[in-house]
């Protein structure tokens, strides 16, 4: 690192990328909303799984300082004393939309560990909300924390604290851009990282919204709403996938369309929209679910589609699509295209502003499968169950775009909308999420032939 004048020098970590820097002025923090059944998980012994998970964790003991030459840093607390566990009894399903929508909108303090966990009892279970910067890590680190959690948590309850010892310390990592590129770049890298950011510059400078979107002169609170798919329907959309040899998610970008298309009333709709990609095992040198990190790629979509777009067919485009941009290696390209991109130049400037504030119509996020056995066993006690797992997050509208859908799975899809808190949002926000995930719901038993003519005249899809 090079030399800069600090009085805390030795503090520090490493400088902040372009997208964790532009996250961290930018957005809020993100949260984990964890059910988990069997046992009631105690606030005390919560407490100190959190400190455990905290010295297991250097990462967890940053924060970000500007220093004086400008930059922002990630350096390490000169204390790191936690939050502790906040307990809340919930008695009924209103009071606990209240909570989790106070909760996801609190504002983070840097001067403390950014590791938040409140503690919400309802009846029949214990809800975990885990919270953290989103420049501090994405929605795959939710789930490795919510894990390392449960893991120590389960030895304590046990009184395994000697097993607590024996667990690594993971260090940090060095930032997704240099992950990506480790040897620098070559000549057919620098090709297509400039092809993109021709491209992106003229769609960024020009793009205007395509969704019904009110614009508030001040940051509205987001609000989270939450839904789960049957297991019925995950397992049979799994069986689906393989028979075809395509991925869900590209059935999940196939019921977005169609829902959006009939949303809108129009069956020619020109929608480009970025789709997050889950790096990990991506790099040169695979990382696995261990490490924490913001570690996600984008890729954009172009496609359009008729009356006569059959779902299967789109669904099997949408794949080819994605994974040709991932054999282009583009989930890597855009981290650079970012860092070149003149976010201050007038014409980005003025296109926002006439924007209202709004990059895109929308983000959407597959996170993914829980990559860990849901049950946390021990012997003479009641098994700790992690039933579903939702990800929300403050900031994120306009920010992400005027609508965010997120889904994790650990039974089942466990789907998230983040809209903001104005009336006429939250109805186009609620009737896209509607059309989203009945139609995911119905998708495997969908015939070759449905198209997005038959689905605009069905209702009850």
């Amino acid at each position: 690192m090079e030399k800069i004048e600090s009085p805390e020098e030795k503090r520090i970590f490493r400088k902040l990328w372009s997208q964790e820097k532009s996250f961290y002025l930018e957005t809020g923090c993100v949260n984990n909303c964890c059910h988990i059944l069997g046992e009631k998980i105690d606030a005390q012994m919560l407490t100190e799984a959190v400190n455990y998970q905290i010295e297991k964790n250097p990462m967890l003991g940053m924060t970000v300082e500007q220093c004086l030459d400008g930059e922002y840093y990630w350096v390490e607390l000169a204390n790191k004393q936690i939050n502790l566990v906040q307990e809340f009894i919930i008695e009924d399903d209103k009071l606990l939309q209240e909570k989790q929508t106070e909760i996801i909108n609190l504002r983070l303090d840097y001067s403390k560990v950014l590791l938040t966990v409140n503690l919400l009892q309802t009846q029949g279970k214990s809800i975990v909300m885990l919270g953290y910067p989103h420049c501090f890590a994405d929605g795959v680190s939710g789930m490795i924390l919510i894990n390392g959690l449960l893991n120590i948590y389960n030895l304590i309850r046990q009184q395994k604290h000697d097993e607590i010892k024996k667990i690594e310390v993971i260090q940090p990592i060095p930032h997704a851009q240099d992950l990506a590129f480790p040897n620098g770049l070559n000549p057919q890298q620098e090709s297509r990282i400039q092809e993109i950011l021709i491209n992106t510059q003229k769609v960024r400078n020009s793009w205007k919204p395509s969704l019904p979107f009110v614009h508030s002169e001040r940051q509205l609170r987001n609000i989270p709403q939450f839904r789960d798919s049957s297991k019925e329907c995950f397992l049979k959309l799994v069986q689906k996938c393989r028979s075809e040899q395509i991925t869900i998610g590209s059935v999940l970008v196939s019921c977005l369309y169609f829902g959006l298309s009939k949303m809108l009333g129009e069956y020619k709709i020109d929608l480009k929209f970025d789709i997050d990609v889950n790096l990990r095992d991506r790099f040169i040198n695979k990382l696995g679910f261990k490490n924490i990190g913001m570690l996600v790629g984008v890729i954009q979509l172009n496609i359009s589609m008729d009356e006569n777009t059959q779902f299967w067919e789109f669904a099997r485009q949408i794949h080819k699509q994605i994974k040709q941009s991932l054999l282009n290696e583009d989930q890597f390209s855009y981290l650079t295209v970012n860092s070149l991109f003149n976010w201050d130049s007038d014409e980005y400037k003025q296109n926002l502003k006439q924007n209202g504030g709004l990059t895109s119509n929308f983000n959407f996020s597959n996170i993914g499968k829980y990559p860990f056995n849901p049950i946390y066993q021990a012997e003479g006690l009641q098994d700790i169950k992690l039933e579903k797992m939702y990800c929300a997050g403050n900031d994120w509208v306009p920010y992400f775009g005027a609508y965010l859908i997120l889904i994790n799975c650990v039974e089942s899809f466990n789907f998230t909308l983040i809209v903001n808190d104005q009336e006429d949002n939250k109805k186009t926000g609620q009737t896209l999420f509607d059309y989203f995930t009945n139609l995911v719901e119905v998708s495997p038993d969908l015939g070759e032939s449905f198209s997005l003519k038959n689905y605009h005249s069905q209702r009850f899809i």
